[in-house]
């Protein structure tokens, strides 16, 4: 199919359709903050894949991200999103699942989509920043009002 996007990885294919929310800030190329951030949008897609494609309404892996940030840096991911990814997490969320709605649709839906083994690419690429972010000794600064 010539929408298929072959030689990215599942995150990077779903977040190249998506526009760029990252704020101006000195550490956006720190590589820790590159990992956290995407180990944040990992998990919003994967819930968003099982919201759309299973019919699972519960947030898991954003949950399981928020309590790896809240028992290892005591904040929580809504306020990872602020500082590092963009100034509201709640348009943040809403959005990022349009944008994956469309990408999923440029897939070929969600059989397409299964088909490709997305899912399990999607679910691997979890595990493997989620393992990064757990053995990481960075710490993110965040600013408390």
């Amino acid at each position: 199919m010539a929408d298929q996007i072959p030689e990215k990885t599942a995150l990077q294919a779903a977040l190249s359709a998506m526009p760029s929310t990252a704020l101006a800030s000195e550490n956006t190329q720190d590589p820790q903050v590159v990992l956290h951030s995407n180990l944040v949008k990992s998990a919003l897609l994967n819930d968003a894949y099982g919201k759309r494609c299973r019919g699972r309404s519960v947030a898991k892996y954003f949950s399981q991200v928020n309590r790896l940030f809240i028992t290892k840096y005591s904040t929580s991911v809504n306020n990872y999103i602020d500082t590092y990814i963009a100034s509201d997490y709640r348009s943040y969320k809403v959005d990022f699942e349009h944008q994956f709605s469309r990408v999923l649709a440029q897939k070929g839906g969600c059989d397409q989509a299964k088909e490709q083994q997305w899912d399990k690419q999607m679910l691997d690429e979890f595990k493997d920043l989620f393992s990064q972010a757990e053995s990481a000794e960075w710490y993110p600064t965040i600013e408390r009002y």
